[in-house]
């Protein structure tokens, strides 16, 4: 964290802006330093005390009742995604992106988004679970194909959605359409309704190739039960609904502050702890590895997927014949 720095209107601070924000003190004098500018030339400032861009669209729909246009600036997504959702279809609200170098500015019409996308009443859900600035990124899924996701199967999303955008739902309503939500998007066969046995069965696709990537697996039920507890929370906000966050997918600090919740699932079950598997090419016999831990085949065995002599116990002169095998490899 940065130290803190005594600074006036007209000093150059010449600590990293990341560093120096990271000091809450600095940034709330920084906050009090430019009210006090903006106030002086007659600007009207106001200060968040909660989501800081839940408030700017709110100022700004507020101020769109008694003025005919009004543009709300800023580079935040967050904020274009809650105008989307909140903005009245009469209200003529726009949202400005500055322009950076070369790159111009660019101004959205609410209306307009709203009228074009077949999803605009989805797009928290959408904007959310796919990431945004309180919830994880789902690994190699990118925003693109989640809001593809909602154009395929929209009627199924507007279901998933009103129980996401309901105060009133109750974590086990949430865990069934988070659930069923992981599991259009890592694109489950339809009668596929557990993602931890979709895991499993995408790991046991996985282990026969050459090059096998587990990150790309899906996430365990525990894991995501997380992730969708964190979305549920956020569209709450966003839609000034107050739910404790400690109940939805956040943990408190010894100093206060929140961190996420990754899972509350043992992170090795013993089942897999126990487990050993071969990759054994002639029928598994004394040398199998399962069969010296005592084990039976498993449907995870590289070759033989449990078609093999592992099934019941060997011969005395069969395990005789192995262990001379492996003497003799050992020289």
């Amino acid at each position: 964290m940065s130290v803190d720095i005594n600074f006036e209107e007209t000093m150059t601070v010449t600590a990293q802006l990341e560093h120096f924000l990271a000091n809450g003190r600095n940034k709330t004098r920084l906050i009090q330093l430019l009210r006090q500018k903006m106030t002086s030339k007659g600007i009207e400032t106001r200060v968040a005390k909660g989501d800081a861009d839940t408030y700017i669209v709110r100022c700004g729909l507020e101020k769109a009742i008694s003025h005919p246009t009004v543009a709300i600036i800023g580079e935040d997504v967050d904020l274009i995604m809650i105008l989307i959702a909140l903005a009245p279809a009469e209200s003529d609200t726009y949202f400005m992106k500055p322009g950076k170098g070369k790159v111009e500015a660019k101004i959205f019409s609410t209306r307009k988004l709203q009228k074009e996308l077949s999803f605009s009443q989805t797009i928290l859900l959408i904007h959310t679970f796919s990431g945004c600035d309180t919830t994880s990124a789902i690994y190699r899924k990118s925003k693109a194909s989640t809001v593809n996701l909602f154009k395929n199967q929209l009627s199924q999303m507007k279901n998933i959605a009103v129980i996401f955008y309901n105060p009133s739902s109750t974590s086990d309503a949430i865990s069934q359409a988070g659930e069923k939500m992981f599991l259009a998007i890592y694109k489950a066969p339809a009668n596929q309704h557990n993602l931890n046995n979709h895991r499993y069965a995408a790991f046991l696709k996985s282990s026969t190739k050459v090059k096998s990537d587990l990150s790309l697996l899906p996430p365990t039920k525990g894991a995501a039960e997380q992730h969708w507890f964190r979305v549920y929370l956020q569209i709450q906000q966003w839609l000034n609904n107050q739910l404790p966050p400690e109940q939805w997918g956040w943990a408190r600090g010894d100093d206060g502050s929140l961190f996420p919740v990754t899972t509350k699932d043992p992170v090795f079950p013993d089942t897999i702890l126990n487990s050993i598997f071969c990759r054994c090419t002639t029928g598994c016999g004394g040398r199998c590895g399962c069969r010296k831990a005592g084990m039976q085949f498993s449907s995870v065995c590289g070759t033989c997927h449990g078609i093999c002599t592992n099934g019941a116990p060997l011969e005395e002169e069969e395990f005789e014949l192995d262990r001379e095998v492996e003497e003799s490899n050992e020289i």
